[in-house]
């Protein structure tokens, strides 16, 4: 396996209030989301608690037109504009209240492709989700289009 590109650490461990807002929001009615004793999170929670803190109290306060920065950055490919254009997860273990997620990004394919859009490269990776003891609870395979988009002729 290759080295991650770029690794990131989810910026707060899983809580019971989370899921419970998460649950309650999306009236889910699995009875293991309320478990009083050992609930889990359900797997749509995973994205929020594996994404790092992008700004914190005291940091400059980000342009409107910048986003903060993203771990397909760290992939090499020069880009103005990415687009993620495919997703399929793999999910293997349960998040319960406590864990904390890292991510580890791997670069799996490069493909140089002029679109529509612009001209850029569609970027496979493969990201795979640890608990806190090292445990793999979800790999994700996606396909980020980075591009230079065209000149807008009008």
């Amino acid at each position: 396996m290759s080295d991650p590109v770029a690794v990131t650490v989810g910026a707060e461990a899983v809580s019971i209030s989370a899921i419970r807002r998460f649950v309650e929001a999306h009236e889910m009615t699995d009875p293991r989301y309320s478990d009083p004793v050992n609930p889990i999170a359900p797997w749509a929670m995973l994205s929020s608690f594996s994404m790092p803190a992008y700004w914190t109290p005291g940091d400059a306060t980000l342009p409107d037109d910048v986003l903060p920065p993203l771990p397909w950055d760290a992939c090499g490919i020069p880009a103005a504009q990415s687009m993620t254009n495919r997703m399929e997860f793999d999910y293997f273990e349960p998040l319960r209240p406590g864990d904390v997620v890292t991510t580890e990004y791997r670069v799996t394919g490069v493909t140089p492709k002029r679109t529509s859009v612009g001209d850029g490269s569609f970027v496979d990776f493969e990201l795979t989700f640890l608990r806190q003891d090292g445990v793999v609870v979800a790999i994700e395979r996606c396909s980020v289009y980075r591009y230079f988009p065209f000149e807008d002729p009008r």
